[in-house]
């Protein structure tokens, strides 16, 4: 070998005695190829993520969230003729039933707390790896419980069933009767109320609360805006398509089967669900991303990512 490399110029010689050289290195380390080799190597396309499932950057939280916000307000003037064309107050769903009505109704669940807690149990048992992630899971579903009842009590908005006389089977005052109505948190709003239970519809009575005031057995009525159960059902699909990536296309799917059905049901108005969608969204991504949950649990050599 040596008696070769003498016939070569001197340049060639060097260089092939370098090569020779790196490669006995490189067999003698086999931690380089982990380090070294990785930083040349192009990543697959899943493991970067897609624009679904690719980190959450606040300026694409900001474009997410100020899309929505403003198809929220393009959607206020059509949410009267949505529920009224659509929806069960007149609408194609006035009279839904059956098989079909309690398959919306269990599918709109997914976010909410059972569905997140067999989700939960499922990560756990079947991909012991990730176990922990099920924390972050957990604190984006926290933090969207509370996000989403503070906006409800910003913005008062009555619900469809009070605006439409569903409780009462009479419209609300004068003045206060417009789908766009939104109380807010500084205003008070005047609820319809059957003056006698027993004899409902007889006489009617008003009463004046805000959105904050739950304990004047104000229920929901005046929480319609942002629909939590939009918002769970994002929240959940944000996460869990972190975790699996071909996910991605059932869930979204999800997102808007439970959109839908809380418009359908008289729930909400289309503009309450695309506001909740995308709050939902970005604090799912925005928990996994910062392992919002994870994060306390002391990390060792040997713990799961």
């Amino acid at each position: 070998m040596l008696s070769r490399l003498r016939r070569l110029s001197p340049v060639a010689s060097r260089s092939l005695r370098w090569l020779i050289r790196m490669s006995a290195d490189y067999n003698a380390n086999p931690q380089h190829d982990a380090t070294t080799h990785s930083k040349h190597v192009h990543m697959p396309s899943e493991s970067r993520g897609s624009w679904w499932t690719g980190p959450l950057s606040g300026r694409r939280a900001l474009i997410i969230l100020g899309t929505c916000l403003l198809a929220t307000l393009a959607l206020l003037p059509l949410d009267r003729w949505v529920l009224t064309t659509l929806g069960p107050y007149g609408g194609l769903t006035k009279n839904l039933g059956g098989d079909l009505r309690r398959e919306l109704e269990f599918v709109q669940q997914f976010g909410a707390f059972t569905s997140m807690l067999i989700a939960a149990l499922m990560m756990y048992l079947q991909d012991r790896s990730r176990a922990v992630r099920v924390l972050d899971l957990l604190a984006g579903i926290l933090a969207n419980v509370l996000v989403c009842n503070l906006l409800k009590m910003a913005f008062g908005r009555p619900r469809p069933r009070i605006i439409f006389g569903e409780l009462t089977s009479r419209p609300p005052m004068d003045g206060y009767d417009h789908t766009w109505y939104h109380a807010f948190f500084w205003s008070a709003y005047p609820l319809p109320r059957d003056a006698d239970p027993q004899t409902a519809g007889v006489q009617l009575t008003y009463l004046w609360a805000h959105s904050w005031e739950v304990g004047k057995g104000i229920s929901s009525d005046l929480w319609s805006m942002p629909s939590s159960h939009a918002a769970a059902a994002a929240c959940a699909a944000a996460a869990l398509m972190r975790l699996y990536p071909r996910l991605s296309p059932l869930l979204i799917g999800l997102i808007v089967v439970v959109a839908c059905a809380r418009i359908l049901f008289g729930a909400h108005y289309p503009s309450d669900v695309a506001l909740g969608a995308a709050v939902g969204f970005v604090i799912g991504a925005l928990a996994m991303d910062g392992r919002w949950g994870s994060r306390w649990v002391r990390s060792s050599p040997n713990s799961p990512t």
